[in-house]
Protein backbone atom coordinates (compact mmCIF):
# COMPACT_ATOMS: atom_id res chain seq x y z
CA UNK A 1 0.00 0.00 0.00
CA UNK A 2 1.49 3.33 -0.80
CA UNK A 3 2.12 5.58 1.96
CA UNK A 4 0.65 8.74 1.96
CA UNK A 5 3.75 10.53 3.98
CA UNK A 6 6.40 8.90 1.07
CA UNK A 7 7.25 11.13 -2.17
CA UNK A 8 7.50 9.13 -5.06
CA UNK A 9 9.26 9.31 -8.55
CA UNK A 10 8.14 7.24 -11.19
CA UNK A 11 9.48 7.79 -14.93
CA UNK A 12 7.26 5.93 -17.75
CA UNK A 13 8.46 4.84 -21.30
CA UNK A 14 5.46 5.68 -23.34
CA UNK A 15 6.55 3.33 -26.42
CA UNK A 16 3.26 1.18 -27.39
CA UNK A 17 1.30 2.47 -29.76
CA UNK A 18 -2.69 2.81 -29.76
CA UNK A 19 -4.96 0.23 -30.60
CA UNK A 20 -6.52 2.47 -32.92
CA UNK A 21 -6.04 6.21 -33.88
CA UNK A 22 -9.25 7.01 -32.34
CA UNK A 23 -8.16 5.69 -28.83
CA UNK A 24 -6.30 6.31 -26.05
CA UNK A 25 -3.18 5.26 -25.94
CA UNK A 26 -3.13 2.36 -23.38
CA UNK A 27 0.47 3.57 -21.89
CA UNK A 28 -0.80 7.33 -21.47
CA UNK A 29 -3.76 5.60 -19.82
CA UNK A 30 -1.66 3.82 -17.32
CA UNK A 31 -0.32 6.59 -16.36
CA UNK A 32 -3.29 8.22 -15.21
CA UNK A 33 -4.26 4.81 -13.48
CA UNK A 34 -1.24 5.14 -11.55
CA UNK A 35 -1.92 9.01 -10.65
CA UNK A 36 -5.36 7.53 -9.67
CA UNK A 37 -4.36 4.41 -7.56
CA UNK A 38 -1.82 6.70 -5.55
CA UNK A 39 -3.99 9.13 -4.67
CA UNK A 40 -6.73 6.93 -3.62
CA UNK A 41 -3.97 5.67 -0.81
CA UNK A 42 -4.24 9.03 0.59
CA UNK A 43 -0.69 10.10 -1.18
CA UNK A 44 -1.30 13.71 -2.12
CA UNK A 45 -0.11 15.06 -5.70
CA UNK A 46 2.54 17.03 -4.25
CA UNK A 47 4.28 13.75 -3.02
CA UNK A 48 3.76 12.44 -6.71
CA UNK A 49 6.70 13.62 -9.18
CA UNK A 50 5.82 11.51 -12.88
CA UNK A 51 7.36 11.84 -15.74
CA UNK A 52 6.15 10.43 -18.94
CA UNK A 53 8.29 10.63 -21.74
CA UNK A 54 6.56 9.49 -25.28
CA UNK A 55 8.87 7.83 -27.91
CA UNK A 56 9.25 5.30 -30.70
CA UNK A 57 5.93 3.71 -32.03
CA UNK A 58 4.45 6.17 -28.74
CA UNK A 59 5.91 9.71 -30.35
CA UNK A 60 2.68 10.61 -32.32
CA UNK A 61 0.20 10.67 -29.18
CA UNK A 62 1.41 13.95 -28.32
CA UNK A 63 0.80 15.61 -31.59
CA UNK A 64 -1.78 18.71 -31.29
CA UNK A 65 -5.32 18.01 -32.49
CA UNK A 66 -4.85 19.50 -36.31
CA UNK A 67 -1.10 17.93 -36.69
CA UNK A 68 -2.85 13.82 -35.02
CA UNK A 69 -6.34 14.16 -37.62
CA UNK A 70 -4.17 15.54 -40.65
CA UNK A 71 -2.51 12.44 -40.57
CA UNK A 72 -5.06 9.65 -38.74
CA UNK A 73 -7.81 11.80 -40.09
CA UNK A 74 -9.94 12.00 -36.50
CA UNK A 75 -8.74 14.06 -33.44
CA UNK A 76 -6.37 13.27 -31.34
CA UNK A 77 -8.21 11.30 -28.24
CA UNK A 78 -5.23 11.23 -26.12
CA UNK A 79 -4.96 15.58 -25.66
CA UNK A 80 -8.02 15.34 -22.83
CA UNK A 81 -6.03 12.92 -20.74
CA UNK A 82 -2.64 14.88 -21.46
CA UNK A 83 -4.04 18.14 -19.80
CA UNK A 84 -5.44 16.09 -17.15
CA UNK A 85 -2.34 14.88 -16.20
CA UNK A 86 -0.52 18.47 -16.97
CA UNK A 87 -2.97 19.79 -14.26
CA UNK A 88 -2.16 16.77 -11.80
CA UNK A 89 1.53 17.98 -11.94
CA UNK A 90 2.96 15.09 -14.19
CA UNK A 91 5.04 15.98 -16.61
CA UNK A 92 3.67 14.35 -19.93
CA UNK A 93 7.11 15.14 -22.56
CA UNK A 94 8.44 13.74 -25.67
CA UNK A 95 11.80 12.44 -27.53
CA UNK A 96 13.43 15.35 -29.95
CA UNK A 97 15.01 12.56 -31.71
CA UNK A 98 11.72 10.36 -32.26
CA UNK A 99 10.20 13.41 -33.58
CA UNK A 100 12.73 13.61 -35.96
CA UNK A 101 12.67 10.15 -37.01
CA UNK A 102 8.97 10.83 -37.46
CA UNK A 103 9.29 13.77 -39.77
CA UNK A 104 7.41 15.59 -36.82
CA UNK A 105 8.21 19.49 -36.36
CA UNK A 106 8.56 19.98 -32.22
CA UNK A 107 5.70 22.99 -32.75
CA UNK A 108 3.56 20.02 -33.64
CA UNK A 109 3.46 18.47 -29.98
CA UNK A 110 0.24 19.66 -27.85
CA UNK A 111 0.67 22.52 -25.86
CA UNK A 112 0.42 20.54 -22.25
CA UNK A 113 3.72 18.27 -23.55
CA UNK A 114 7.28 19.25 -22.71
CA UNK A 115 10.18 18.52 -25.40
CA UNK A 116 12.81 16.10 -23.93
CA UNK A 117 16.16 16.09 -25.67
CA UNK A 118 16.22 12.38 -26.19
CA UNK A 119 14.03 9.89 -24.25
CA UNK A 120 17.16 7.76 -23.41
CA UNK A 121 18.96 10.92 -21.83
CA UNK A 122 15.59 11.38 -19.80
CA UNK A 123 15.20 7.99 -18.30
CA UNK A 124 18.72 7.68 -17.61
CA UNK A 125 19.39 11.00 -15.55
CA UNK A 126 15.83 10.53 -13.85
CA UNK A 127 17.19 6.99 -12.84
CA UNK A 128 19.99 8.26 -11.61
CA UNK A 129 18.39 11.08 -9.87
CA UNK A 130 16.12 8.14 -7.96
CA UNK A 131 13.48 7.82 -10.32
CA UNK A 132 11.61 4.24 -10.28
CA UNK A 133 11.10 3.11 -13.97
CA UNK A 134 8.12 2.09 -15.74
CA UNK A 135 8.68 0.86 -19.00
CA UNK A 136 5.42 1.07 -21.38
Amino acid sequence: QPKADQTYKIVFTLTKAPKAPNKVNSALDHVARTVNIFVAAGVPLDHLKIVAVAAGPGTELVLDNAHYKAKYGVDNPNLDLIKQLHDAGVNVSVCAQAMGEHHLKYSWRAKDVSLSLSALSTVITLQHEGYALEPM
